[in-house]
């Protein structure tokens, strides 16, 4: 679970002109010809800016909650219809649209999948999923929110997390990935002591470490079946990746210096080079970014 970053000034103004064009008018409308209205429809309607490019929806969910009226329920459904937000083909404002200018390139919830931009008939789409976090069945008044909009894998998406549900009881079930992250609240684990320890063995599994009293990162876990994925999948990265920096070893490098008649300018490009695609990986929140960082964490080695 990656955190996601604040979403834009552009990304905003562009979210709000099409919630004008598209929302605002047919909700008044609705409001002004039905003969008695819900009041958790008028206060919808008052706070839709809020609502719809707002980054406190959970505020929004205690005042209005599930809307159990089926007439109001369905007037929501139609005037927040996400469809009519992701058949917007670029470079109109839509689905696509919003994914590209996030730049995210890897997948919330998992950080294993890549999810990318690619052409076609001049526009510019993606291959990602856009989950709503809280569940648009529920929450219908959230569809088209934007800090409802999770980019994710098609298998954390509609495999794993479905129409299980993020929110109960007034409180976040799992981790919210527009507020927080794993972090340091669970990391990834060989449990091995050292290399030489991990080196003896041809089979191993990789382990999720995190308190106990971190319920909502224990749920994460179990929504996008994240032990699982994780345990033995990523294997031969992993070997490959300790394997590297096992064979060069300080002493490897001094040994190296020499050879090079002491040229250290040599001897510290080829170590940059080495750490190079790691520091990459992890900085930019590439696919296996967490795993990567944990794992040289664990055996004390610095990129820096």
């Amino acid at each position: 679970m990656i955190k996601l970053p604040e979403i834009n000034k552009e990304i905003v103004k562009a979210h709000k002109e099409w919630i004008k064009d598209n929302v605002r008018c047919s909700l008044q409308e609705k409001i002004k010809n039905e003969k008695s209205i819900d009041k958790k429809i008028i206060y919808v309607c008052k706070n839709l800016t809020d609502i719809c490019i707002g980054n406190d929806l959970e505020t929004h969910i205690k005042k209005i909650g599930v809307i159990e009226n089926k007439k109001s329920s369905k007037i929501l459904e139609e005037i927040f219809d996400y469809s009519n937000f992701s058949r917007e083909i670029p470079p109109k404002w839509g689905r696509h649209k919003f994914l590209t200018e996030l730049k995210v390139r890897t997948c919330t919830y998992c950080n294993r999948q890549y999810i990318t931009s690619y052409d076609e008939d001049d526009s510019k789409k993606t291959t990602a999923d856009l989950d709503h976090f809280f569940a648009k069945s529920k929450y219908p008044y959230l569809a088209l929110s934007l800090y409802n909009f999770i980019p994710s894998c098609a298998i954390c998406n509609r495999t794993f997390k479905g129409a299980q549900s993020t929110y109960e009881k007034n409180k976040l079930k799992v981790i919210y990935p527009y507020k927080e992250s794993f972090g340091e609240k669970c990391s990834f684990t060989l449990k091995f002591e050292t290399f030489k320890e991990f080196e003896t063995f041809e089979e191993f599994e990789v382990k999720l470490k995190y308190k106990k009293q971190e319920e909502r990162v224990k749920k994460t876990i179990e929504m996008f079946k994240l032990d699982q994925v994780y345990k033995t999948t990523h294997n031969d990265y992993i070997r490959d990746m300790l394997e590297t920096f096992s064979i060069y070893t300080d002493d490897y490098i001094e040994e190296m210096s020499k050879t090079l008649g002491g040229n250290n300018n040599i001897v510290l490009e080829f170590q940059e080079a080495i750490k190079s695609s790691y520091k990459f990986k992890i900085k930019s929140n590439e696919p296996l970014g967490k795993l990567t960082n944990d794992i040289l964490l664990e055996y004390g080695i610095d990129l820096n």
